[in-house]
């Protein structure tokens, strides 16, 4: 069973902006186009298996690294 994905604007930005600067600024839209299957292919399988990462652990080191600061 897929779960649904909830991707943040920020993070369409921020893709849109790497594939911009691999096919533009580097010339190679081959290279733009495989990052972006790899961003997908990445996507589904978050999306057939939900629990492939932990959250806890995103969630304390960044909560860790904020009060270090």
């Amino acid at each position: 069973m897929a779960y649904k994905l909830i991707v943040s604007k920020e993070v369409h930005i921020d893709i849109d902006g790497i594939v911009n600067y691999i096919a533009v600024e580097l010339g190679n839209p081959s290279a733009a186009a495989s990052f972006l299957d790899d961003v997908d292919r990445s996507y589904r399988a978050v999306m057939d298996n939900p629990r492939m990462y932990g959250l806890t652990c995103c969630i304390i080191c960044s909560m860790t690294s904020q009060t270090l600061r």
